[in-house]
């Protein structure tokens, strides 16, 4: 079993939350903006090859552990600085979509909208919302390297950003979100 811990800067110390724990692995971790929850997947393996990922709010003040949705499929979710909104990796029948859906929606496909589906040799991760809204990072990556890519959320834009001949991980904006 894995285990979130906590740590406080100011009394330095380390606590684990005990209610957010997970059989197989995380993919995926995601603090609420008022950074009061923490949204996470959790990524469990059943029978013949089934995998499934359920997305859980952990409220970190009562460690309250509830389920946003068993559906979805969702991997490496983001929350969008208005709270509400969720992008996310939709993986399913063995393909990578990088979606948004209203919280309160999460699990319905047709309430996702669709930015980008995973060619065959890579794959996508680790979105992240810029701290204004307007853009989403991702990696979309190969076993030759990876390259960073932003999405304008208006207009849809795709662009690279960076392309690596390594594995970049954990995509994040400086808060005034300029770099």
């Amino acid at each position: 079993r894995a285990s979130l811990y906590r740590y406080d800067r100011r009394t330095e110390q380390t606590t684990q939350l005990s209610k957010a724990r997970t059989n197989v692995t995380l993919t995926g971790i995601s603090p609420a903006p008022d950074r009061q929850s923490l949204y996470y997947t959790r990524l469990d393996v059943t029978g013949n090859d089934r995998v499934w990922n359920e997305l859980y709010r952990y409220e970190i003040g009562n460690e309250r552990r509830t389920t946003v949705t068993q559906k979805g499929r969702y991997r490496y979710p983001t929350i969008h600085p208005n709270g509400t909104t969720m992008a996310a990796i939709r993986v399913a029948a063995g393909l990578q979509n990088l979606v948004e859906v209203p919280l309160n929606q999460a699990g319905e496909i047709a309430a996702e909208r669709h930015y980008r589906q995973a060619e065959p040799d890579r794959t996508l991760v680790n979105p992240v919302y810029s701290p204004d809204g307007r853009y989403l990072l991702y990696i979309s990556a190969t076993q030759q390297g990876s390259t960073l890519r932003q999405i304008e959320r208006e207009s849809g834009n795709d662009q690279a950003i960076l392309k690596w001949s390594s594995i970049i991980v954990s995509p994040t904006f400086h808060p005034s979100g300029d770099y």
